[in-house]
């Protein structure tokens, strides 16, 4: 093509035809002008392209992150008040019979106060688009906020989780029931031949009840239950806010992954 270009070029100034050239050359001109703008539009399409495939995925990846998060805070949700119910009980026989020896299911109920949630925080794709540097690529500035806001905020009640797990559950009830309280197993139990785990020996059951006559034992673990129930408490509040700020983020993700498809 180019050798076809060029012998046109010699042909019309051997003939002398300067106009007749000047016209020609104009127009091989233009075509190359022409020739750049369509590579440089085809290049910026298909860079859109795989751009918007790009924000596409991490929008899905974001629906998923919150999906598997609200999942786990629900069953934290039933966790924790299952708990509180459990210390509730405790402390309303302790109350009625003035003491915390004798009271039914109490070992158990115990046992359920032993445990402590972390914050699940997932984050997977948010922590991937920020490391990246990709968060440009989320096209629309308010969903791009509106994620960013909602991370930071997740990232916050994590926090929290923590400070209440280190600084009060471990420092200050931890200590205090597990040394009134026999481990019970019994979920975590698959073998038959393993069943002498679950037996409770009467020489320790009457240790403990030898120590709840303490009137300092008594009133460190009614605080031990108290403080349970007011971290509980506080954090199932937290749960509801991060389980409303992941509807609303995902109703919004999901409006702008709806108006990709109708473009």
């Amino acid at each position: 093509m180019i050798k076809f270009f060029r012998q046109i070029r010699q042909n019309l100034l051997h003939q002398n035809k300067i106009s007749k050239y000047l016209v020609y050359a104009s127009g091989e001109i233009l075509l190359v002008v022409i020739g750049i703008v369509l590579a440089l539009q085809f290049n910026a399409w298909s860079t859109n392209t795989k751009e918007l495939s790009k924000e596409e995925w991490y929008l899905n990846n974001i629906l998923d992150d919150i999906h598997y998060q609200t999942q786990s805070l629900d069953i934290i949700v039933e966790e924790y008040k299952a708990t509180i119910i459990a210390a509730k009980s405790i402390l309303k026989d302790y109350y009625n019979q003035k003491s915390f020896i004798g009271i039914d299911s109490l070992n158990s109920n115990l046992n359920l106060l032993m445990y402590a949630q972390f914050f699940p925080n997932t984050n997977n794709t948010y922590q991937e688009l920020v490391s990246s540097g990709q968060l440009s690529l989320i096209k629309n500035n308010n969903v791009s906020l509106e994620v960013i806001d909602f991370y930071l905020y997740t990232a916050d009640i994590e926090s929290v989780f923590k400070n209440d797990i280190n600084n009060v559950f471990y420092p200050q009830i931890y200590p205090v029931i597990s040394n009134l309280v026999q481990v019970d197993i019994a979920d975590f139990l698959q073998d038959e031949s393993d069943d002498y785990l679950l037996e409770k020996l009467p020489p320790i059951s009457s240790l403990i009840e030898k120590k709840l006559e303490n009137l300092s034992t008594r009133l460190a673990l009614e605080n031990a239950i108290k403080l349970k129930i007011l971290i509980l408490s506080d954090q199932l509040t937290l749960i509801d806010e991060v389980k409303k700020g992941a509807k609303e983020l995902a109703v919004l993700v999901q409006k702008e992954l709806d108006e990709h498809n109708h473009k």
